[in-house]
């Protein structure tokens, strides 16, 4: 009889991990958070793991929440699962669900715990201008990402790597690792691991003004800032009233950072190139976005808004 696994997530991340386990393993329920309205006209989108879960023809589930829902709690226990499978599923899973699974709830988290425990441990790993980061293993209890450690795999951070890039990568790491683990875990082959709980840090869930610059912060920051906050919700400023988008950036290597030739959000202009001062070193803008009009490369949009050079952005 083949191993039952209730699947908890929302993400384009959850949605590999649940391909992965749909071909080895049994999924009877598929729990996703519920369809959002998206851009400006606000039509409701379904998350990459609920298209998922139709198309795989799945029984899902999109509860708005997971507390005090007798009939949550009733289709969980019909289902008979032997584990949850919990991957960036947005939502806190109540004590009384965790208890259900035979063997228990396992977490898919993208970082190697106990660093960057919560919501967002990429953007959290690539915002701090991390090196290395990679996927952890975890069985589930009462606090957040904190249950004891069942496996773990390192992944280097490109310099350049945007969280898309690095999204897509931890997630076919991640794919391997829960396939190779989880029938070690069942087997008695793994002894779980208490997490180093002094060592702890922890992200919190993006918001827009995640991606509010501040210039009197290096160059790069504020270009790891962009990396981690590519996908959403971008990096962002004030220019004239209106919000200024920069869709690409690069770190300006041939002026020496602890030179500052002026203050900090001023835009200068080399050769055509864009590049905005800040705390430490010059960041070039490439490619940015004003409030309600088109993306535009750097000289492009020099040519219809030449009263940007000289200005203070922020």
């Amino acid at each position: 009889m083949k191993i039952k696994i209730v699947f908890f997530g929302s993400s384009e991340f959850s949605a590999r991990i649940l391909e992965a386990l749909h071909k080895i393993y049994e999924i009877p329920l598929v729990i996703t958070q519920p369809d959002k309205p998206v851009g400006r006209k606000k039509i409701l989108q379904s998350t990459p793991v609920a298209v998922l879960a139709d198309r795989l023809k799945i029984p899902l589930i999109k509860p708005g929440s997971l507390r005090k829902q007798p009939e949550v709690f009733t289709k969980i226990q019909d289902a008979a699962p032997d584990l949850f499978a919990v991957v960036a599923y947005g939502k806190i899973i109540p004590d009384e669900l965790l208890q259900i699974p035979k063997k228990g709830p396992i977490n898919i988290h993208g970082s190697i715990l106990p660093k960057y425990r919560g919501a967002a441990p990429i953007q959290g790993a690539l915002a701090a201008g991390a090196s290395e980061t990679g996927i952890t293993i975890m069985l589930m209890d009462a606090e957040m990402d904190h249950g004891p450690v069942l496996s773990t795999a390192n992944l280097a951070i490109g310099p350049d790597e945007t969280f898309e890039q690095l999204e897509s990568r931890l997630a076919t790491l991640a794919e391997q690792l829960i396939l190779k683990t989880i029938p070690e875990f069942l087997s008695g082959k793994i002894t779980p691991i208490e997490q180093n709980h002094s060592q702890a840090t922890f992200t919190k869930i993006i918001s827009r003004e995640d991606g509010a610059i501040d210039w009197k912060k290096t160059a790069a920051e504020i270009y790891n800032q962009y990396r981690a906050f590519h996908a959403w919700p971008g990096i962002w400023t004030i220019w004239q009233n209106q919000t200024l988008k920069i869709n690409k950036c690069r770190v300006e290597a041939s002026q020496p950072a602890d030179k500052k030739i002026a203050a900090p959000g001023e835009v200068l202009t080399f050769d055509g190139r864009l590049l905005v001062q800040t705390g430490q070193g010059l960041l070039e803008i490439e490619e940015l976005q004003l409030e309600g009009k088109n993306r535009a490369v750097a000289r492009e949009f020099l040519n219809g808004h030449r009263s940007l050079i000289g200005s203070i952005l922020g």
